[in-house]
């Protein structure tokens, strides 16, 4: 069974995106304060328009919640630190939104592919490091 957790007991506090980011701010660096509160602003633009589709869950809970969520658990159980990291968790799922997000957008949108793109080289280069190991 899990630990009880106050922000993660309370429905309330779980489906909040700022309450979330609340959390996740006393976990990040000072210095990367900035750079993820834009991340955190940008995802909020994003996904303004979206909900999470859950038939158990009413009201509806903002799908921006999920990003921010994830960028939590890098931070708080996996103890990343990283800003690049927590950044690409606040907004690994803009790409995929829809939303017009204006020439701003643009920017951190290309940047998004580049890194996607990076880490998918990176995955296919362990993975055929860990094949020729196997196979050899």
């Amino acid at each position: 069974m899990l630990p009880f957790h106050p922000l993660f007991s309370d429905a309330n506090a779980l489906n909040d995106p700022h309450v979330q980011w609340a959390h996740l701010c006393s976990h990040i660096r000072p210095e990367d304060y900035a750079v993820l509160d834009a991340c955190f602003r940008f995802a909020l633009r994003a996904h303004a328009a979206q909900w999470q589709k859950s038939a158990q869950e009413s009201p509806s809970i903002p799908y921006v919640v999920h990003p921010v969520r994830v960028a939590c658990i890098l931070a708080t159980e996996w103890d990343i630190q990283d800003r690049d990291a927590l950044a690409a968790a606040l907004l690994h799922d803009v790409l995929e939104s829809g939303t017009d997000l204006g020439e701003p957008g643009l920017e951190v949108l290309e940047a998004l592919r580049r890194l996607r793109a990076e880490i998918a080289g990176h995955t296919g280069e362990c993975a055929a490091g860990r094949h020729a190991e196997l196979a050899g």
